[in-house]
């Protein structure tokens, strides 16, 4: 925003437009000649300005004894708004408003949004003389932040998927003016869909949750926002429809209102028969041989991603809950150049309505392991690192397979993975209960038992589209970061 400093005019002309009264002094009493300082010169500055309130910064040249006026008005002709004020002043029973400051911040509230103002000062003694040169400056006010724009300041194009250093990323392409803060995400419309949103709900959302949260754990404004034409590459994104969203930040974080949106569309890759050959029912035995249970390896997305069922914190979780539901409880797991990758999930939510109760669930797949950090080694500690591959599962024929513990190098932590396990949180009208698997530790033995349906798996959408989950797992992710 340009700020345009006036010195609007000299003092003497302006008195002219005036019909100053002598202030009433008693006739008992001889008046003192008041020693006005003609000299006098204000400086103003504009140092903020939001969509209702602005502050302005009032320096003078003069003394502590020099008294002076400062308002704001949205009359363009700064003589006629000065007369008007000096008329209104004068007509009370006393002069009220008057500072003695040489340096003073004035905060105004209550203006108008997207309105131009004109902030004045002048110098006027305590019976009402007017004296000096007066100052103006004029600022226009913000966009309402809470009236949400669609505009076309930000061109988003997405660019495909490619290669980046290695890794399969989604690229995009952000053309806007020099200076235009944003900030950057894409949005499933499937998600939008789930949660019966629209995209400027969305935005809503990333304005008053995702970014607060980004900066309450540690992110700084100048991480998470761009101020320029930008190309940047994202984490392979599942098969589907998507918005991107480019959203206007100032740099002191604020909302501006406006945001652009692209829709765009990730096409679904043809199966490799590698992806193919993990699915089916699989019976799983960890290392000790005394723990074990049944999974369903479902396609979700081609040579990406798997919804699996069966595991799920044992019948309590899987009956009570999923009668509730009306599903099975699904979870994703990766598929990585031929193996099964198991990440840690973070907590997922989920919720649903029986006849006579609500219900609530938070779960997630969890490592555990050794940790090393800052040179001090923790033994056999739940890990916690969402998103981390902490095994993987290998075939060894078409009819087994062995999931192995990883060595993972995360954020400074130095993680050996021993076992895994699924734990969830029902909350069942108010009352709350958690359940664990035990641990499965490493390797862990996986026999075939029978073949899937080649179908992609609606199970895990309902897990895996909803706002609150990819909430809850953003805060994970950065209290990981930044502890």
């Amino acid at each position: 925003m340009k700020t345009i400093i006036r010195l609007a005019f000299a003092m003497m002309l302006a008195f002219s437009a005036f019909s100053c009264e002598e202030a009433k002094i008693p006739v008992d009493q001889e008046p003192e000649k008041e020693v006005l300082n003609e000299n006098i010169k204000f400086t103003l500055e504009v140092a903020e300005v939001g969509a209702t309130s602005a502050k302005i910064n009032i320096k003078h040249d003069g003394t502590a004894d020099d008294v002076w006026y400062g308002f704001v008005t949205t009359k363009e002709d700064v003589t006629e708004a000065l007369s008007e004020k000096y008329e209104e002043l004068m007509s009370a029973s006393k002069l009220t408003g008057l500072k003695k400051k040489t340096s003073y911040t004035d905060n105004l509230t209550g203006l108008e949004p997207e309105t131009e103002y004109t902030y004045i000062a002048f110098g006027i003694s305590m019976s009402g003389t007017l004296y000096g040169k007066a100052a103006s400056i004029s600022f226009t006010t913000g966009k309402d932040a809470t009236k949400l724009e669609e505009t076309d300041m930000w061109a988003i194009s997405y660019d495909g998927r490619k290669d980046n250093q290695g890794t399969e990323s989604e690229v995009f392409t952000i053309k806007c003016e020099e200076g235009l803060t944003y900030y950057f995400t894409t949005v499933s419309a499937i998600l939008l869909e789930s949660n019966k949103l629209e995209v400027v709900d969305y935005v809503k959302y990333v304005i008053e949750q995702e970014v607060p949260e980004l900066i309450a754990y540690g992110y700084k404004y100048s991480d998470i926002f761009i101020s320029e034409s930008y190309t940047l590459a994202s984490y392979r994104m599942e098969s589907g429809d998507y918005y991107a969203l480019a959203i206007g930040f100032d740099t002191k974080g604020n909302s501006t209102g406006y945001y652009s949106v692209k829709p765009f569309t990730i096409e679904e890759e043809v199966a490799e028969e590698a992806y193919n050959q993990w699915l089916g029912t699989w019976e799983l035995t960890d290392a000790t041989g005394k723990y074990g249970f049944e999974i369903t390896i479902h396609h979700y997305d081609n040579n990406f991603k798997y919804a699996v069922t069966g595991w799920e914190c044992g019948s309590h979780m899987s009956t009570d809950f999923t009668d509730a539901l009306g599903t099975q409880i699904a979870f994703a797991v990766d598929y990585v150049d031929g193996k099964v990758g198991f990440p840690e999930t973070g907590i997922t939510y989920l919720s649903a309505s029986a006849s006579s109760t609500k219900e609530e669930l938070y779960f997630g797949l969890w490592g555990w392991g050794d940790i090393i950090y800052n040179g001090n080694t923790y033994e056999s500690v739940l890990c916690g690192f969402p998103g981390a591959i902490m095994a993987l599962a290998e075939a060894q024929d078409g009819s087994t397979g062995v999931i192995t513990g990883q060595h993972v190098v995360d954020s400074g932590y130095d993680i050996t993975y021993k076992a895994m396990s699924y734990a969830g949180i029902a909350i069942v009208d108010g009352v709350q209960s958690t359940y664990w698997n035990e641990p499965m530790s490493f390797p862990v033995t996986m026999t075939r038992k029978s073949e899937a349906a080649m179908q992609r798996a609606a199970v895990p959408a309902v897990v895996k589209h909803d706002l609150k989950a990819k909430k809850t797992a953003l805060v994970m992710r950065m209290n990981r970061q930044v502890r």
